[in-house]
């Protein structure tokens, strides 16, 4: 029916993310570096994207349960229409369910609102660290480093957004984005300013 159909879309939407997160896992993994300055931010990069990712999966496996417990309800519910369980053992499992979506719910906000900060953070690493210019000053405009660094940014927002679709399928309120969305642009600005200067620089050196 349709509960199962959308038990099983969601199965599906986490199975996405966690591959998401995977790909993360062995971006931060291969970004290796030994140039002083270079390393200094990197290494505050690193620590701030690896605690993302742990919020991230630990919200993940709270979600996966919460999926669970809505599969295990239905199933009761099932059992009950078709006389094969008692009305005991559908309160548990309504109960059960009720207190794992309160869990989720719970944990939902506080790995938004952690992760919000983390974003704030690594906005603030990258532009006031000067992280863009600091890589394409040493690798020039096309800095493997650099485009390394904006992609892994792109993938910290794509986890924040997986959230913000968490409280919609949950029909939480919305949470606030201002966070998210600054810490976004300032980024992107960032990368553009640098490539702006080290690109055009290159060109006029030949």
């Amino acid at each position: 029916g349709h509960l199962q159909d959308m038990i099983r879309l969601q199965r599906q939407t986490l199975g996405v993310y966690r591959d998401f997160s995977n790909i993360s896992h062995r971006m931060v993994l291969g970004m290796t570096s030994s140039h002083t300055e270079r390393h200094a931010i990197m290494l505050s990069l690193d620590r701030l994207w690896w605690k993302l990712r742990r919020d991230l999966d630990r919200y993940l496996s709270v979600a996966e349960e919460e999926i669970d417990s809505y599969s295990s309800a239905t199933q009761a519910m099932s059992d009950y229409q078709g006389c094969s369980t008692d009305y005991r053992s559908l309160l548990s499992a309504y109960k059960k369910t009720m207190a794992t979506t309160d869990k989720a719910h719970h944990e939902l906000k506080l790995t938004w609102q952690g992760a919000s900060d983390i974003m704030g953070e690594l906005a603030a690493t990258i532009v006031d660290g000067e992280a863009f210019s600091v890589l394409m000053a040493e690798q020039g405009c096309n800095s493997d480093l650099a485009r390394q660094t904006l992609h892994q940014a792109r993938l910290a927002a794509g986890g924040m957004r997986m959230l913000h679709h968490r409280f919609a399928v949950s029909g939480m309120p919305d949470p606030d984005t201002s966070i998210l969305e600054e810490s976004a642009v300032r980024i992107r600005d960032s990368f553009s300013s640098a490539s702006a200067m080290f690109c055009k620089s290159e060109e006029g050196n030949h």
